[in-house]
């Protein structure tokens, strides 16, 4: 994407802070989803309109998952040292994690290997323009951290963000991948931490393996003791061939102290009836923008399998398109948001058909609505 941007630095013994000047988060992505094959040919009988497929929906102007953003501007800080570092995204000039009492703190856990917030720039850029503090452990120096000890770090790197930011209102919680398993041992060890438990645990494509390997690379701690006012979303795709929909399953049945009407678990499906095409596999929530390219040491891809589980590479990142605004951003908006709320019943029938929602198409088909179930559905 083309964005400008203004680099600030301020003096610290402790961190290092930036100001980007970030643009429309969408730009080159809506340019994507407009471009349309056009097929031109010498006039024949009646045959003289060009053929135009229909282009995916485009981010919407408002509400969740929209480009209403009340902040232009996005800073970070960056603190601690290897595993146990971490960023911190606010919106420029402001101060106080918790004084936008409608967007909360969100701690954003990244998949194996995506140390870089580059993978999932534009998923940042979102939060924090919309009026969030995120914070962005990086839990591995490298490819070769020990796994045993990756939910220690991620405690540690948000303790220590948490204290920073002195934060004393509700914040939330949200992991891709190998992250979305650490963001629910987080969330089992938040209160014992001295964290507070999260509103939302927002666990997208969990995974702890790769599909087809006998163990995972971390365990899960015990689920039965998250915190029962937690609001509980677990996301899966139809197209996820890497990690495939185990963990999202595990981590629903396992919070068996969260009630029913605080937790759904979702399903993500591919919709190919234009072009580009939406197809929902294990990247599909990786949003790149090079803006957030921060990490100088990045490691190279491992040659070998160990390195290579649960990696989002730089080759496999993926564009940002209407799975973004209307699945992945808009659940997080709309789940903080009613998590927020004062009601306990979270998923009412007018809730579930506006998380369902995912647009349409240019020619007014509908997009393939996100699935939620209170109960995982049987296995594919």
């Amino acid at each position: 994407m083309d964005r400008s941007s203004v680099l600030s630095t301020r003096s610290s013994t402790t961190s290092t802070s930036t100001t980007f000047t970030i643009g429309t988060a969408v730009a080159a992505a809506a340019s994507l989803a407009l471009a349309v094959l056009v097929a031109w040919a010498e006039p024949v009988g009646d045959e003289s309109l060009p053929s135009i497929e229909p282009s995916p929906p485009t981010q919407p102007a408002s509400g969740f998952g929209g480009s209403d953003y009340p902040f232009a501007k996005v800073e970070h800080e960056a603190h601690g040292d290897g595993a146990a570092s971490y960023w911190i995204f606010r919106p420029e000039g402001t101060a106080d994690a918790c004084d936008r009492p409608n967007t909360p703190p969100v701690v954003f856990l990244h998949g194996w290997g995506a140390m870089n917030p580059m993978y999932y720039g534009a998923w940042i850029e979102h939060l924090v323009r919309r009026g969030h503090v995120v914070v962005y452990p990086r839990y591995q120096e490298s490819l070769r951290t020990p796994p045993a000890g990756m939910t220690a770090h991620v405690v540690d790197a948000v303790r220590s963000a948490l204290e920073r930011l002195d934060v004393d209102c509700p914040w939330a919680v949200i992991g891709h991948s190998l992250g979305g398993a650490l963001a629910a041992n987080l969330a089992v060890r938040a209160s014992d931490a001295g964290l507070g438990a999260p509103i939302l645990l927002l666990a997208v494509q969990p995974g702890r393996a790769l599909s087809g390997m006998r163990s995972p690379v971390i365990e899960l701690d015990d689920l039965a003791a998250l915190d029962a006012a937690t609001v509980l979303v677990t996301v899966a795709s139809d197209a996820d061939t890497v990690v495939g929909d185990r963990d999202a399953r595990r981590i629903f049945e396992g919070a068996v102290n969260v009630p029913a009407e605080r937790k759904r678990y979702v399903v993500v499906r591919s919709d190919r009836h234009g072009s580009p095409p939406l197809e929902a596999g294990h990247h599909a929530p990786t949003a790149p923008l090079d803006a957030f390219d921060l990490l100088d040491d990045e490691p190279p891809r491992a040659g070998n399998r160990r390195g290579q589980r649960l990696t989002v590479a730089r080759s496999e990142a993926r564009v940002v398109d209407a799975l973004d605004y209307y699945a992945f951003w808009k659940l997080a908006d709309a789940l903080i948001a009613l998590a927020l709320g004062s009601s306990e019943d979270i998923f009412t029938t007018d809730n579930v058909r506006m998380l369902a929602d995912m647009g349409e198409w240019s020619d007014g088909r509908a997009v393939a609505a996100l699935s939620l179930h209170a109960a995982p559905p049987p296995s594919r």
